[in-house]
């Protein structure tokens, strides 16, 4: 009970995700009539959720603010995306057409069919294997689909799950034509973004740095968006740009703490304070090097043209990350009273 406590609590630590994980034991047990099992694992799970308790409901109250519910994930476009988006994103990188959609579908429904026909020809174990699987395939993306959650990345730890199924699956299968005309229909959705992937790369901060290094001035800034960004600049860069993180807000936290509290979150400053921190940190510069994660504008872009800033490059970043580069010049820059450091 001990050892269990110690996981239990240690993986409720890891991520809020984690929180599916006990309730999908205790449902197994459930659904396997496995009641005696239950008590055993309800104890365990109250004292790791106690434990657990004593840093969530600090860190929650601190967090239940306006600006909490401004956080990106409550705002993102979901129109184009349902519990299947999950499951496509979950195997693949790649544009989410129709027909990736309807070969999934396929690979789902044979999936299910298989599934269900191992289910009732197979031993007592092995079902109770079966659930336990499906739970954890199932659960999470059932539950992030209720709550309009499609980002691939709460999800990745089912896809141990699914692939277990698709292994369990295939296991009934005798017919080696099935198997192949299966096993074609699965390359035929993985492959393709495989390659993608494997040929080029996702990110690269040197690369976006150079551009900056070679068009740099001696009275040049570096702005960032999320203002987190400024600990990755600050890792790659080396150079006379004053390097600031979009943070227009006036408190006493460390760079640190306001990582902690509010990377995941949208900032809406009011109009006086953003004014303010944008002129404290564009005065006596003639470059702004604006990074972002997005090729359309926002109000840094209309503040900075409003003000009589000149964008003369916008450059995305290489791979498959969308950071994009402006480049804007000062009212009055030219290259003469540009003290240039080349």
């Amino acid at each position: 009970m001990a050892c269990l406590t110690l996981i239990q609590t240690l993986l409720l630590y890891t991520h809020l995700t984690a929180l599916l994980i006990p309730l999908i034991q205790l449902l197994h047990l459930f659904l396997t009539q496995s009641k005696n099992k239950i008590k055993q694992l309800i104890w365990p799970n109250l004292i790791a959720g106690a434990f657990f308790a004593i840093w969530f409901i600090p860190a929650l109250i601190s967090k239940l603010q306006a600006s909490t519910f401004a956080g990106w994930f409550f705002h993102y476009n979901t129109k184009d995306t349902n519990i299947l988006t999950i499951i496509v994103t979950l195997l693949i990188n790649a544009e989410l057409t129709p027909l990736i959609f309807t070969l999934t579908t396929l690979i789902i429904i044979t999936l299910i069919i298989l599934t269900y026909k191992n289910f009732t020809q197979t031993t007592l174990e092995k079902k109770n294997l079966i659930i336990l699987i499906s739970l954890w395939f199932l659960l999470p993306i059932v539950c992030g689909s209720i709550f309009g959650i499609y980002i691939t990345k709460y999800f990745v730890y089912t896809l141990p799950a699914f692939c277990l199924l698709l292994g369990l699956a295939f296991e009934k299968i005798v017919n080696k034509k099935i198997i192949l005309i299966s096993g074609l229909l699965i390359l035929s959705l993985i492959l393709p973004s495989t390659l993608t992937i494997a040929r080029n790369e996702i990110f690269s901060w040197p690369k976006l740095i150079s551009i900056i290094k070679k068009n740099e001035t001696a009275n040049s800034a570096i702005i960032a968006t999320p203002f987190n960004e400024e600990l990755s600049i600050r890792r790659y860069y080396s150079g006379p740009a004053t390097i600031s993180g979009l943070y227009p807000f006036i408190d006493n936290l460390s760079l640190e703490e306001r990582i902690v509290r509010f990377n995941w979150q949208t900032l809406s400053p009011r109009d006086d304070d953003y004014n303010n921190w944008m002129v404290e940190h564009t005065k006596n510069k003639d470059k702004i090097f604006f990074l972002k994660y997005s090729a359309e504008n926002s109000e840094t872009n209309d503040w900075l043209t409003n003000h009589g800033w000149q964008l003369v490059e916008k450059k995305p970043a290489a791979g498959h990350l969308s950071i994009y580069l402006f480049v804007y010049h000062a009212p009055n820059y030219t290259t003469t009273t540009s003290a240039s450091t080349k």
